[in-house]
């Protein structure tokens, strides 16, 4: 199974988090978080988890409160991820896309890393670490 979550910045760049089989990825507001999202405010430090398993794709609430994870306008501690599932979490949606061919995309995806080198090299390694793009597609 193939994953694709997408959200966007508050300065409307979307950005991809791209997982494949058996992977997985912490989100949250800190650098405990495998992918730290640091201007969302209300987000936990570690706020959520999604992985991957050959089959399926599971999204795990960390937050400290329950109704902090939304799955499809629900609040979630644990439940299965379906394609065109979305998750809300401080504020930010994150979509979900799931594929078990080959991860396309119209426009192909551009590295953070490359828009923005003032980023840390803690971050950047990060980044390169749990699939992060920047894309400029629809």
């Amino acid at each position: 199974m193939k994953l694709v979550l997408t959200y966007e910045l508050p300065d409307r760049r979307k950005i991809q988090i791209q997982l494949l089989a058996n992977q997985s990825v912490t989100i949250g507001k800190s650098d405990e978080a495998e992918h730290p999202i640091y201007l969302a405010a209300g987000l936990d430090d570690v706020h959520f988890r999604v992985a991957t398993t050959d089959e399926e794709c599971w999204l795990t609430n960390l937050a400290l409160e329950f109704t902090s994870t939304w799955l499809n306008g629900s609040p979630v501690r644990e439940n299965e991820l379906h394609d065109g599932d979305q998750i809300l979490a401080g504020g930010i949606v994150f979509h979900v896309m799931l594929s078990d061919g080959e991860l396309t995309s119209a426009t192909p995806p551009r590295r953070v890393v490359d828009a923005a080198p003032a980023l840390s090299q803690s971050y950047q390694h990060r980044i390169g670490r749990c699939g992060l793009h920047e894309y400029h597609g629809d």
